[in-house]
């Protein structure tokens, strides 16, 4: 499940600050707005006259749409349905709204079984069906190819017409994947996610509010009783993936060598259509530490399996549970860096024939973090054939320009080289974990920005799983340094892969308050990945390094929403 979010839109946020693909219409009628702060949202939802744009709830990715016959998608038992999560979510919603008080006129949901049970479950009016709404391959389907341009015009109609007065309509449909939605948000909306619309006599209208199904519940918090808003709250966790599963196995990589790998999934998700994702970390603590804590709401890799793909998470060698090094066991400054980038790829090129193998040869999607998308994209570089798609994370590109952490990794005596004098690996403890991390924050007061708990977590596991045998300090962990060596090289122009030789569709996503990654290392991929089949590129505005183990409104939710739409970039 993606924890929730609560998104407020301004038509005076530029495009490409969120989205460098994101196309506004010829003829948009979205006009510009100041923001509408939280605290205003729900009074001003009770005053009636908005337009409330909900896609469907959760469905199971494991099914799929099977088009055949005519009116096919009304045909509940031939395509994709919600699942059980997602049906919980529907009555989750409909609670939040009636126990807000917004009064609710028009349910209008398009003709598929996945959106018209959604608002039927939801139990906040009567429901309408119309094809108005209906998913693009429909519209297709019964007008060819002036179907899309239709369901743009008809879409435009519906959020511009205004609601009788003193109520909200609701409209619940589909995510719009093509280049002129009728508007921006409907692009890249989640599952259960809602967007709400000003509509103007013109017909004209305004975004002003992004909304989960999870952000409703909160909201309740501020405006009835807190048993009440306990009970909603404790409905909604229901939606956690509790039949998430965990399972560990080595795959052996050079010889003496053994990758740790965890697999997480969410059902048997070995036969889905949904490309299999494999998690590489960076220069931290390791796999398991980034992507798996045991925090309710922040498991990177549950979030992803309760979404329909089976997910795997890996260690270079040298990180937590995988082989380490003999250099690891010595002092640092008997052996140069340990782990460099070809290692690092063997150790994923090994890891990614095994879960194609688990996968009838399925290509497997890689989602890097830092020096992991480093990796993956050197690693996909090689083996584009492998590869289903690549999303880098706050990544450094082989790109002469400054780099905030040059300094503090040459040598002091000679500027402009690299420090050599500091060894296989470093050493790092509880606070030097997360010292960049609170240095990055803008904020005085941390918890704001992230919950204590995942630090809490983040630490413990580090600790306790990358201490690689240092029982003489278990309070501290070793790091391979190599990666450190690579990134001065790659922050003053030296490549050690070309972004030209990738073919598979890439994402490139970067943090605005990022200290790892530069703005130019996201501008030279994307002039640089001109055979790739496609590409996006996304600036996440304050979002940090650690952005998807901050809280979900912080960047977490915006990020797992950028991933899982570029993954599934034909699904209504």
């Amino acid at each position: 499940m993606i924890a929730s979010v609560l998104l407020l839109a301004s038509g005076c946020v530029k495009a490409d600050m969120w989205n460098s693909e994101a196309v506004q219409p010829a003829a948009s009628p979205a006009t510009e707005s100041p923001q509408l702060h939280t605290s205003q949202l729900v009074n001003t939802l009770r005053q009636g006259g908005y337009v409330i744009y909900i896609r469907h709830t959760a469905t199971d990715w494991s099914q799929a749409d099977i088009r055949e016959g005519g009116e096919w998608w009304k045909n509940c038992e031939a395509h994709r349905n919600l699942s059980p999560e997602g049906r919980v979510q529907a009555q989750v919603i409909g609670d939040a709204l009636r126990t807000l008080g917004i009064p609710i006129g028009q349910v209008i949901a398009s003709e598929y079984c996945r959106t018209v049970e959604t608002a039927q479950l939801m139990k906040v009016g009567s429901v309408q069906t119309t094809n108005r709404l209906n998913g693009r391959r429909s519209w297709q389907n019964l007008n060819g190819k002036s179907g899309q341009e239709q369901l743009v015009a008809e879409t435009r109609i519906l959020l511009g017409t205004p609601p009788a007065p003193g109520v909200n309509k609701v409209l619940v449909s589909h995510i719009h994947n093509f280049k002129e939605p009728a508007h921006p948000v409907l692009s890249e909306i989640a599952e259960g996610e809602a967007a709400i619309f000003k509509p103007s006599d013109d017909g004209s209208f305004t975004l002003i509010a992004r909304v989960t199904s999870t952000k409703w519940v909160e909201l309740t918090q501020n405006s009835v009783s807190t048993a009440k808003a306990k009970s909603l709250l404790k409905q909604q966790t229901s939606l956690n993936p509790s039949q998430v599963t965990r399972k560990d196995f080595y795959v052996t990589s050079d010889p003496g060598i053994q990758i740790f790998v965890r697999e997480v999934l969410l059902g048997d998700r070995t036969k889905s259509s949904n490309p299999p994702i494999l998690l590489i970390h960076g220069g931290g603590p390791g796999g398991i530490t980034s992507f798996d804590l045991n925090v309710r709401g922040y498991s990177l890799a549950a979030d992803f399996a309760a979404a329909g793909h089976s997910v795997y998470i890996m260690n270079v060698r040298g990180w937590e549970h995988s082989t380490r090094p003999t250099a690891l066991d010595q002092p640092p400054e008997k052996n140069p860096p340990s782990v460099p980038s070809d290692e690092a790829v063997r150790d994923i090129g090994d890891v990614v024939d095994a879960i194609r193998d688990r996968h009838q040869g399925q290509p497997v999607a890689l989602v890097g973090w830092a020096t992991g998308g480093h990796w993956a994209g050197m690693y996909t570089s090689q083996n584009n054939e492998k590869v289903s798609h690549l999303v880098m994370l706050n990544s450094l590109y082989g790109v002469d320009a400054p780099w905030k952490l040059r300094h503090a990794f040459e040598d002091p005596n000679k500027p402009g080289t690299f420090d050599s004098d500091a060894g296989a690996y470093r050493i790092t403890d509880a606070e030097g974990l997360i010292t960049q991390w609170n240095r990055t924050i803008p904020v005085e007061d941390k918890s704001q920005w992230r919950d204590p708990a995942v630090v809490d977590a983040y630490q413990r596991t580090a600790l306790a799983r990358g201490a690689n045998g240092n029982t003489s300090n278990p309070s501290s962990l070793r790091i391979p340094s190599a990666y450190r060596l690579e990134s001065y090289n790659l922050s003053l122009g030296q490549k050690y892969w070309e972004a030209s030789d990738i073919t598979v569709p890439t994402l490139v996503i970067r943090g605005e308050l990022d200290f790892w990654s530069r703005q130019e290392d996201l501008q030279a991929l994307k002039a640089e990945l001109v055979n790739a089949s496609r590409v996006k590129t996304v600036t996440i505005p304050s979002g940090t390094h650690y952005l998807f183990n901050d809280r979900p409104e912080r960047g977490r939710d915006f990020f797992i929403r950028q991933v899982l739409s570029f993954l599934r970039n034909n699904a209504d």
